[in-house]
């Protein structure tokens, strides 16, 4: 007999699949920094993008598998719970990721944060006014805490909006199956 889920087994459950979600984020993240020390752009930019759809198809694949795998590990999981579980994946492995991007630009050097400042303020100056271009100065201070917030923000989303879709058919339900905790006492007699 399976146990029934609980609010502290979905945060556990959520907490290792975070886990999960958080490890191929990060080697995500890993990746595409060895990426950018190939030396044609149109090799990077193909690289990047063929890992990006990897990542992309490998978490809505593991989403799938991890919330059939709850419902195939407790009973009366609903949509709600999937859902549930989902978001509360989203939100762990969104702090995961949003910390080890933040610590990748704390830990690179500061003269590659300057030479990639320089060559995108360069790439910029003829679109932008001087307020702006300021104003980009101002961020290259505090890129480490805008990366954790904005990445926070993207990966917290993407989850919502994966296990918003994904729940919607797990558990599956057949209105016209009869389960033997619904049945009648006329029915069960008869069986």
């Amino acid at each position: 007999m399976k146990d029934t889920l609980s609010n502290g087994a979905s945060w556990n459950e959520a907490a290792k699949a975070g886990l999960y979600f958080g490890a191929i984020s990060s080697a995500y993240l890993g990746l595409t920094e060895l990426i950018q020390l190939v030396g044609s752009a149109v090799l990077q930019g193909f690289l990047t993008t063929v890992v990006w759809a990897g990542k992309l198809a490998l978490c809505i694949w593991l989403m799938v598998f991890l919330m059939r795998k709850l419902v195939g590990k407790y009973s009366g999981v609903t949509n709600s719970d999937t859902f549930r579980f989902g978001v509360r994946t989203a939100l762990l492995s969104a702090l995961i990721v949003a910390t080890v991007h933040a610590l990748i630009l704390i830990f690179t050097p500061q003269e590659t944060l300057e030479q990639t400042f320089n060559a995108l303020t360069a790439q910029l100056a003829g679109q932008l006014d001087s307020n702006s271009l300021a104003m980009m100065d101002s961020f290259k201070e505090n890129m480490p805490t805008l990366t954790f917030f904005s990445e926070l923000i993207y990966c917290f989303v993407f989850g919502l909006i994966l296990s918003l879709i994904v729940s919607r058919s797990i558990p599956s339900r057949n209105p016209f199956d009869v389960q033997e905790e619904d049945a009648t006492p006329e029915e069960e007699d008869e069986q």
